[in-house]
């Protein structure tokens, strides 16, 4: 079973190789659709609210490893949003 949630995966990925991570969740409430909503992708500009299942890609890691102790002193309680100020900040795509 992991090895085909990962292939599907991978598969996701390449739709948007630009992306810089992924999340397989956010906190909007959506009840019990999964089997209607569970199906679906988007591609969407990421906000701190998008931060369930979380992956990033390579070169991410590579931005936040540049940036380690700026990340951890802005709010070290809300990673996300220590991330969302690197974005705005010092990430210039």
């Amino acid at each position: 079973m992991f090895l085909i949630l990962l292939i599907e995966f991978i598969c996701f990925c390449s739709l948007c190789p630009e992306c810089l991570f992924y999340t397989l969740g956010n906190l909007e409430k959506s009840g019990r659709q999964f089997g209607k909503l569970g199906s679906k992708v988007s591609i969407a500009y990421w906000h701190a609210r998008y931060n369930l299942g979380m992956t990033i890609s390579h070169s991410l890691w590579i931005l936040l490893v540049k940036y380690a102790e700026e990340f951890c002193t802005i709010d070290d309680y809300n990673w996300d949003w220590s991330l969302v100020y690197l974005a705005q900040q010092r990430f210039h795509f």
